[in-house]
């Protein structure tokens, strides 16, 4: 990873899949810069394409940025890479030229036998697992982490497809690493589940129908108990729920979660019913949400070293 993270002030190199985002006071002479990868995981409508979500990935962190230091002046950039086409930095090199990486939502389960899907978990294992590259994975991302460990598994939700807002509450360990919080609102839409975590993560959250809604990766000798893991700092940080969907109510409900849902309904994972409560809530509670949400990403920024401490 690099190390120049604040004194990175060149723009990125011209390139089509590097997408670029300033935030905060631009004449501020704190300049606070970061560069991520994006493992695009879903090209296709109405959860992609890659680059639009790399937009809501983009805009949910620019708001947990400024929420940390609002006088500062915040350059996010992102290069994506669809992976069901194996894409992925060409060489160590650049994988190391990132700051972190983000492996979003799919519409594919993680333990579906497909070619992209078993060099995904290879990838993760080899260059994030093995490197400790500090690393955010959404839904699929999250099941797919998981997934991809020998002693770890995603299954399908056995009570069926899942969307719209629901609470996730907060274990010890959840508690002490997400602000303090018992519980958060978050929006879904899934019909897979983490089963179980590998023997290096930790259940930061969930509730009695998904026990596992979130999880954090440390080394293996650093997890067990809230004690063991009071001095260590996790390498990944996963949700099943997607943050990104609270980004704007243009870009991240109408556009986003909306549309998923439609497509739910019509696949038949939802009833019609399901649906429009679904929506109706979503709006209603669309605020709360957002704050939740913008709370969470400060508090993952500040667990994988993205975003800087409180100030004293």
């Amino acid at each position: 990873m690099r190390e120049d993270v604040t004194n990175w002030n060149e723009p990125p190199p011209e390139d089509p899949t590097f997408l670029e985002r300033i935030v905060g006071d631009s004449t501020a002479d704190d300049v606070r810069c970061l560069r991520f990868a994006m493992l695009g995981c879903e090209p296709n409508v109405p959860y992609g394409p890659i680059d639009h979500t790399a937009q809501l990935f983009m805009d949910l962190f620019s708001k947990a940025a400024l929420a940390t230091r609002p006088k500062s002046c915040w350059r996010i950039a992102v290069k994506t890479f669809d992976v069901q086409k194996f894409q992925y930095p060409k060489d160590q090199e650049e994988w190391d030229s990132f700051d972190g990486v983000w492996i979003p939502g799919s519409f594919a389960s993680a333990y579906d036998r497909k070619d992209w899907i078993d060099q995904l978990c290879e990838t993760i294992q080899q260059e994030i697992v093995s490197r400790e590259r500090k690393t955010l994975g959404i839904c699929f991302g999250h099941q797919i982490l998981a997934h991809s460990f020998p002693d770890g598994t995603a299954t399908p939700v056995p009570t069926g497809a899942r969307a719209g807002r629901y609470v996730m509450s907060t274990t010890p360990e959840g508690w002490s690493m997400l602000g303090g919080k018992d519980s958060f609102d978050l929006y879904f839409t899934h019909g897979d589940m983490v089963e179980k975590l590998p023997s290096n993560a930790v259940s930061l959250g969930g509730s009695e129908a998904i026990p596992i809604q979130a999880a954090a990766y440390f080394r293996k000798n650093e997890q067990s108990s809230l004690e063991t893991l009071a001095p260590a700092s996790p390498y990944a940080i996963s949700f099943q729920a997607h943050p990104e969907f609270s980004t704007s109510k243009d870009l991240g409900v109408y556009r986003t979660l909306e549309l998923i849902m439609d497509a739910m309904q019509q696949r038949g994972s939802l009833t019609m019913d399901e649906r429009l409560a679904a929506g109706e809530d979503a709006h209603k509670s669309y605020q709360a949400v957002q704050e939740d949400n913008v709370q969470i990403m400060v508090s993952v920024g500040k667990l994988l070293g993205w975003l800087p401490p409180d100030e004293s």
